[in-house]
């Protein structure tokens, strides 16, 4: 599963240039002050292709694949459902959650170029909008302030998009995460170049050079920027310089929920981290985590790399 994430990414470069059977968990580890009760992890039947998003709403759970394809699998019983959006998945997270929707960020390829859109699933009905098209390149992160949805592309265009109107607000380096909160938005480019912009306009007002290179996940808490590289987390707060955080291992992803950050860790399971950056409790899993999802605060939700799907209740 790591050759498949790192032939995407080496997909992604190569664009740049040119433009169910279960298994269940290993005994947790408790340590400090959180603990943790995993369940048993199992495949979904209908989930073919490798999983590229994951969002916890409501009622329901979602897996969007590297094929376009987002499974939508109801947690209080009744049949998961299956639909296509519309072209592939090229980013290391296709799936942002907004105000009463997601948001898929996909890829098609016409001719000799790839169209990037961005497609609404309303999470009440599970209603699959018309794609918003976002030009010639591959959308790879999305999240929503200020009223608007911003976008960061491959060409290094930043876009906000409301009312199904696409503007251009920046241009630079290739952006390859973009996070918000209800106040803050943040990029992270291809150069690891940290950036805090104004949600409204998408200026810039703080920027770290370097500060996250190659960076594979990243989150937003406690008002602060979490960055994953190959080597390292760095916690970037506003008006302050990027801090290494005593985390080892690669990460795979960076989830808030509740008092807590968590990270996952193929090679481990998960740690989670409390406001002030430090390890307060860790699980090894037999399975490989890859993507999180908060569930109200008192559960997390885990994508495993080969699909597999369970849930961690947090006793605090």
């Amino acid at each position: 599963m790591r050759e498949r994430r790192l032939k995407r990414r080496a997909l992604v470069l190569l664009l740049l240039l040119a433009a169910c059977g279960g298994a269940s968990d290993r005994e947790p580890v408790e340590r400090g002050s959180a603990s943790f009760r995993a369940g048993t992890f199992t495949r979904p039947r209908a989930l073919a292709a490798e999983p590229c998003g994951l969002a916890s709403t409501e009622r329901d759970v979602w897996i969007l694949a590297c094929d376009g394809n987002l499974l939508r699998l109801p947690k209080r019983g009744g049949d998961p459902t299956l639909r296509h959006l519309g072209g592939e998945v090229l980013s290391l997270d296709g799936l942002a959650s907004g105000s009463g929707r997601l948001w898929g960020l996909v890829s098609t390829r016409t001719r000799r170029r790839r169209e990037g859109a961005i497609v609404a699933v309303e999470t009440g009905s599970g209603a699959i909008a018309e794609p918003i098209a976002v030009g010639p390149a591959v959308p790879m992160g999305a999240g929503e302030v200020a009223g608007r949805l911003w976008v960061g592309m491959l060409d290094g265009r930043l876009l906000a998009v409301r009312d199904g109107t696409v503007e251009k607000k920046a241009t630079g380096a290739p952006l390859t995460w973009v996070l918000t909160t209800s106040s803050d938005l943040w990029t992270i480019d291809e150069d690891g170049t940290i950036a805090l912009r104004n949600p409204a306009t998408g200026a810039i007002r703080d920027r770290h050079e370097r500060a996250a290179i190659e960076a594979i996940a990243a989150g937003t808490a406690f008002g602060s920027l979490f960055a994953a590289t190959p080597s390292a987390i760095v916690r970037v707060d506003p008006g302050a310089e990027p801090r290494p955080l005593g985390v080892e291992g690669t990460v795979n992803a960076i989830e808030p929920c509740g008092d807590l950050v968590w990270l996952s860790q193929a090679d481990f399971g998960l740690r989670a981290l409390d406001a002030r950056g430090e390890v307060v409790g860790s699980v090894r899993l037999a399975v490989a985590p890859r993507y999180l999802a908060c569930d109200g605060g008192s559960s997390l939700w885990v994508l495993a790399e080969d699909g597999r799907l369970g849930s961690l209740t947090i006793d605090r």
